[in-house]
């Protein structure tokens, strides 16, 4: 790096890439005139800041170090991580996400740069970055630990993220031994290991007792708080609908006092209790151990971290029966084809009547400096091209429709 900024007179900032093989060999990829993301990283074991220095150079002043001295500061600077905090979906193939965030909290023992806060909107117009997160440590292990401990301090709830993707990868076994390569997550974490799994009885009755601890936070003060849920002869169990993770449920949750719940669900009974609830946090005890989750809601919908993962509840008790046989959020289960995010459409290559075989590139949409395209579900005929070049479209809103060939 030093000879090659010398050899082209380079006065200023700037970052040069390098790809590393399994024999110890670099190979330059790039040069970057101003300084990366990764940053960090450096003022973490130089002991620097880099933006100062950069200013500094640029008004006409000298560097504050020698490189010997930079160097040796780096012989005992330690070991730095850094993650990308992405508001993507590893389910969906790292597709961006937008919206508002419902409850932000930073994590406080590692740095991170971030201009998030709770209420804030993600949008679509730019890159899906929202956070970095660095790690500090005496060496490799010590950092990662460090880092670990990071990410599951880190809540961003309302607005679907990386942040339980990067929690796994930076303890997988591979990348803790520091042999992780490009092929690290196609290898090691493929979509079959990113999908949905489904939710546990434990996780379902703890967001049925969320719903009912907001239900009672919210409901009219007709009665004392301590008169909430009473019977004169004995508590009855109501009926509760929910929807977590895309999967229905019905439950029957009783009010007991104190803070309480008993839920039924099917032939299994649990009891669910909640201490030191306050507005985003509250610890529920369930079987005898202690959770504590970080919580969330906003227009019917709780969005919750439980052990480390999120989750979605909507409460769905006294919603309107649905008809028909819908269709998937992504489109993907007929011929209704639909926007999986927040975009714009730059593409279009198909119209009316036009015939599309399975995975064909039907329309192409913009989000987040990237460009994503929308295939054929399914063999057949279009129906209806209802996207023009131009459009922003929102996720859920309907692209095109196609008829399966018969």
């Amino acid at each position: 790096s030093i000879a090659a900024a010398k050899a082209i007179g380079y006065l200023g900032a700037g970052t040069l890439e390098f790809l590393l093989d399994r024999d110890g060999n670099f190979y330059f990829m790039e040069m970057n005139t101003r300084l990366q993301v990764e940053h960090a990283v450096t003022e973490a074991v130089t002991g620097v800041d880099l933006v100062e220095w950069q200013l500094l150079v640029a008004q006409g002043g000298v560097l504050p170090l020698t490189q010997a001295q930079i160097d040796a500061r780096l012989a005992h600077g330690g070991h730095a991580v850094e993650v990308r905090l992405c508001a993507e979906d590893p389910q969906q193939h790292f597709l961006p996400q937008s919206g508002e965030v419902a409850y932000w909290h930073a994590p406080s023992a590692v740095r991170c740069d971030h201009a998030l806060e709770s209420g804030c909107a993600i949008s679509s117009y730019y890159d899906s970055m929202v956070a970095k997160i660095v790690a500090h440590g005496r060496d490799r292990s010590d950092a990662l630990r460090r880092l670990e401990h990071g990410l599951e301090e880190c809540v961003l709830l309302g607005v679907k993220t990386n942040r339980h993707f990067l929690a796994r990868c930076v303890t997988h076994p591979v990348f803790v031994a520091g042999q992780a390569t490009t092929a690290f997550i196609d290898t090691h974490l493929p979509a079959t290991e990113r999908a949905a799994i489904p939710s546990d009885p434990a996780t379902r009755n703890l967001a049925a007792a969320l719903l009912a601890l907001h239900s009672a936070g919210h409901a009219p003060a007709r009665y004392p708080a301590e008169l909430r849920g009473w019977s004169s002869s004995h508590a009855y169990p109501q009926l509760c609908r929910l929807v977590l993770d895309g999967e229905a449920a019905e439950l029957q949750v009783t009010t007991l006092a104190g803070g309480t719940w008993r839920i039924h669900h099917g032939d299994r009974l649990a009891e669910v209790a909640a201490s030191a609830p306050g507005a985003n946090h509250v610890t529920f005890d369930l079987d005898g151990r202690a959770h504590r989750v970080s919580y969330a809601m906003a227009a019917g919908t709780g969005y919750f971290m439980l052990d480390g993962t999120e989750h979605v509840v909507t409460d769905a008790t006294y919603a309107p029966a649905s008809r028909g046989c819908g269709t998937a959020a992504s489109g993907r289960t007929s011929g209704r084809i639909t926007a999986p995010m927040n975009g714009l459409v730059v593409a279009v290559h198909v119209k009316p009547g036009d015939k599309a075989t399975a995975g064909q590139v039907l329309l192409v949409i913009e989000a987040m400096k990237m460009e994503h395209s929308i295939v054929a579900p399914i063999d057949g005929a279009l129906i209806d091209v209802l996207a023009r070049v131009g459009d922003q479209v929102a996720p859920g809103r309907v692209l095109a429709e196609i008829a399966p060939v018969e």
